[in-house]
């Protein structure tokens, strides 16, 4: 057993914090702002009161640094991370440099793989957004 306990909530893979524009649908935002919703999609902006990528991108890196020291040094060798869209585009622009511009939307449920090798730190995407059901290529809310 490791550190922390398997359905362990750590509040820093929480999704991105959007300000004004908490609670709304993304397609209300994009019926809005089409232009603001894809640059902020891009990590380009922030929405009015929320919280940048940059912000977004150094939280969820802190909380799986910790959670992988954790694991590490209770002689784990895998981690499983459940999280939202948006700090999965932050772990993989970090980790694999993935232009967030390029990601697709993640979908509920959807699974990617990332392998991390200990003594070269290298990280390489074995998987992204994997589902087994067919689903819409921009998922709703």
């Amino acid at each position: 057993m490791w550190g922390r306990e398997p359905d362990a909530y750590d509040s820093g893979l929480d999704e991105a914090h959007l300000g004004e524009w908490e609670g709304r649908y993304s397609a209300d935002i994009r019926a809005h702002d089409p232009a603001g919703y894809a640059a902020w999609r891009s990590g380009l902006v922030t929405p009015p009161g929320g919280e940048s990528f940059a912000q977004l991108t150094r939280r969820v890196v802190e909380s799986l640094t910790a959670a992988t020291a954790d694991c590490a040094a209770a002689g784990g060798d895998a981690l499983v991370v459940v999280t939202h869209g948006g700090p999965v585009r932050a772990l993989l622009a970090e980790l694999v440099g993935l232009d967030p511009a390029r990601a697709v939307h993640s979908h509920p449920a959807g699974l990617s793989l990332l392998d991390a090798d200990p003594v070269s730190r290298e990280v390489k995407l074995r998987l992204y957004n994997y589902s087994s059901a067919v689903l819409e290529p921009d998922p709703a809310d």
